[in-house]
């Protein structure tokens, strides 16, 4: 059977002990990391620019990936941002806030946020060590 696999970017973004994150249009309590799909033409980092740009109002200055993982026939590559500027500010697409890594666990990428926080950090988010 073939599968179309559909590429797409995520944006880590941390503020002290807070993460960047985006509600859904239609779920203003379904809170995830912004992101979303490449476009025809565009590449990951290009698409991860824009949907932080769209969904948030911020402008990553420097980001780089660091954690990629088949999802649901997706192809998703996560972007650390390390630099930005710009102020939140809500769109079409949801409400952008800092929020707790706990808070984004319970979304609908719950899972795909924990399994990256693990690879990245070494630990699940919430571990006190």
């Amino acid at each position: 059977e073939f599968r179309r696999v559909l590429f797409r970017s995520a944006i880590y973004v941390t503020n002290g002990d807070k993460v960047l994150a985006v509600s859904r249009e239609d779920d203003l309590n379904d809170l995830n990391m912004p992101g979303g799909s490449v476009e025809p033409g565009e590449n990951p980092i290009d698409a991860a620019i824009r949907e932080l740009w769209e969904e948030t109002g911020i402008r990553a200055l420097e980001l780089y990936p660091v954690y990629t993982k088949v999802n649901n026939s997706n192809l998703v590559t996560t972007y650390r941002v390390t630099s930005y500027r710009g102020s939140l500010k809500p769109s079409w697409e949801g409400v952008p806030s800092w929020e707790t890594p706990a808070t984004l666990l319970r979304g609908r990428f719950g899972k795909y946020f924990n399994d990256m926080h693990k690879s990245i950090h070494g630990f699940p988010p919430g571990h006190n060590d």
